[in-house]
């Protein structure tokens, strides 16, 4: 099939709901070109969104069952919680069949480009699903690495990056298999997912304009990172203040393909910058 008769399976299988075939049609797509059209791009983005949804979503309310459970004192406990366990491999199992194709889609994808929006928009990607990848570890009270002699080695300093982050996709699946020996997976996941968003926005703040809907995504999707992974109200705040009033204050630069789009992320933007600051007299510091 060429790319037009893909294309085309795309969408029939997005109108009929059948995300995983949708996903199948995008991948043999994206692995038979070198670089992705904006409408192909937003199909896949649809495809894996969709699927890797319905999981986020199942992984939450099993999530919030083990919690529940962990606070009872039902006497079937450690019972309960096996099978609940079982029941949350499974969920992992099937995330990760999907993030490792993301990863391995991207990483054919983002060196064979030199396209700035397209680069911001697949490191974009990628974050986001380091960032669902550490939703999916059973315990995410973030610790330190456990051997922190190799924490700068492993994972790279704020200046130097991450090791891993740059290395193949192949090979970084073969280290990550042996991750648990030396650290936690949750701070590995954090990790590459700050890593890539920080890459994204160079990339957006150097090429982009504020008021590109994947600029303003980009901001949207980094300020979640910062609230909900890594428990920074201020930052999110901060992030998502930033973008709003930059964006505002170039709003003659939208043009009329964009202006829908970014004007529902600058609605979600300035909702935000209520929804990250603490009401007066709560304790920000716990935020």
């Amino acid at each position: 099939m060429d790319r037009d008769d893909l294309v085309y399976l795309a969408k029939v299988a997005e109108e009929a709901e059948r995300y995983e075939e949708m996903v199948d049609f995008m991948c043999l797509l994206a692995e038979s070109k070198k670089d992705l059209t904006v409408e192909e791009r937003n199909l896949l983005s649809v495809a894996f969104k969709n699927v890797i949804g319905m999981k986020r979503a199942s992984q939450r309310i099993v999530s919030s069952m083990r919690q529940k459970l962990l606070q009872s004192q039902d006497p079937q406990i450690q019972t309960k919680l096996k099978v609940i366990g079982v029941f949350y491999s499974k969920l992992i199992t099937e995330f990760e069949a999907y993030k490792d194709r993301v990863m391995s889609l991207l990483a054919c994808l983002i060196p064979a480009t030199e396209n700035t929006e397209a680069l911001t928009w697949y490191h974009k990607m990628k974050a986001d699903y380091y960032r669902y990848a550490w939703e999916f570890c059973l315990d995410n009270e973030d610790t330190q690495p456990l051997w922190n002699v190799h924490h700068t080695v492993l994972l790279g300093s704020r200046d130097n990056g991450s090791l891993f982050c740059s290395l193949p996709f192949e090979l970084n699946s073969i280290i990550l298999s042996f991750l648990p020996m030396l650290m936690y997976r949750s701070y590995y996941f954090k990790k590459c997912a700050w890593e890539n968003y920080k890459i994204a926005r160079k990339i957006a703040k150097e090429h982009l304009m504020t008021t590109h809907p994947i600029t303003l995504g980009l901001a949207l999707n980094y300020t979640v990172f910062w609230y909900e992974v890594m428990k920074d109200w201020k930052k999110a705040n901060r992030v998502q203040k930033k973008a709003y009033d930059a964006a505002l204050s170039d709003l003659d630069t939208l043009t009329e393909d964009s202006y829908k789009d970014a004007s529902l992320i600058l609605q979600l933007l300035r909702d935000g910058c209520v929804l990250y600051t603490p009401e007066e007299g709560e304790d920000q510091d716990k935020c």
